[in-house]
């Protein structure tokens, strides 16, 4: 499907903006545009073509069919409601907000006004958690016992641009924090295995000196179902994200940083199943794959894949772990 005569208004131009900028570009997007302030980062520049705007309000009445709200997380709640209130689809960037009184109020202004709107969650679209969320869901799988999800990573080199304190992912005021900045993975076991009847959390500062917890583990459980194992860290030099879903018969094992999916038998004799293997594979196909999605479903006024209501369900997470952590 051709996207020529949509127009697309991109809400804040960081780092993840601009990503989502380069692909409305690259899918043939017909008219986009960006919101951003005045004394804004440098380090991007809408290419030529692209319309810049100082206000949300002028960016909506220049006509969009659609907008993807990257603010910094504190400040979705102002973007997305404007946009739903003004009937434009939105796509949000993850975290769906800061607090759940802002998530409450844009679920509420989707609700009373019908717009339709979608969670960024592009980890959906990468190929090792689909075939393990499809392997789950057509029961290919033996039932699991325990699950292990994890992503750790160095903050300090994600914007090599800037000094990473003055990162939304470490400001307290912009709402960051590991949890919920990095619930990609919490998403993910909602995904999965649905939401769990307790989780138990310990959240923490190592050496990164940040003013926010960098480190957490979550513990989840079930009343029926497997138990599992969630670990997020901002402090880790050498990154690593996977899964692991465990079961009587054998493991599901994900190491997504060298591109590896396989199934390891119980009995040591049989041979592992290579699932997916893409040791070059591009993290930027999943954003692509999200984004062409949202666009054919504003063209086709089809309801979301991925609901604002799985953003509300991560953040209730978020804040059971960042509560058990404080009381612990």
């Amino acid at each position: 499907m051709g996207f020529s005569r949509l127009s697309v208004v991109v809400v804040g131009l960081g780092s993840i903006g601009n990503r989502h900028l380069q692909n409305l570009l690259r899918l043939g997007v017909g008219r986009v545009a960006v919101v951003r302030r005045r004394q804004s980062n440098p380090a991007f520049r809408p290419p030529s073509g692209v319309e810049v705007f100082l206000t949300l309000g002028e960016a909506l009445a220049w006509g969009a069919d659609a907008a993807v709200v990257c603010t910094p997380t504190a400040l979705h709640r102002w973007a997305s409601v404007a946009c739903l209130e003004s009937g434009c689809p939105v796509l949000v960037e993850k975290p769906l907000a800061h607090t759940l009184d802002d998530a409450q109020a844009i679920l509420q202004a989707q609700a009373r006004t019908g717009t339709p709107a979608w969670m960024a969650y592009c980890m959906r679209f990468h190929p090792a958690w689909q075939l393990a969320q499809q392997a789950l869901d057509q029961g290919r799988l033996p039932p699991v016992q325990y699950f292990k999800i994890w992503y750790e990573c160095d903050v300090t080199r994600w914007h090599p641009w800037e000094d990473f304190r003055q990162s939304y992912a470490v400001r307290q005021d912009l709402g960051g924090g590991v949890v919920p900045t990095l619930d990609h993975e919490i998403d993910l076991a909602l995904w999965c295995f649905g939401p769990p009847q307790e989780v138990r959390g310990r959240a923490f500062c190592t050496w990164l000196g940040c003013p926010v917890p960098d480190t957490c583990w979550s513990d989840w459980h079930y009343r029926r179902g497997p138990q599992g194992l969630v670990w997020l860290s901002f402090a880790r030099r050498d990154r690593t994200r996977g899964f692991e879903f465990i079961t009587q018969h054998g493991t599901l094992h994900a190491e997504l940083i060298h591109g590896v999916l396989r199934w390891i038998p119980a009995q040591q004799e049989a041979a592992s199943e290579l699932w997916w293997h893409d040791p070059q594979y591009d993290w930027n196909q999943m954003y692509l794959e999200l984004m062409q999605a949202f666009l054919t479903a504003v063209c086709r006024g089809k309801p979301p894949a991925v609901p604002l209501q799985a953003g509300w369900e991560a953040l209730q997470v978020c804040h059971q772990i960042l509560e058990g952590a404080a009381g612990s």
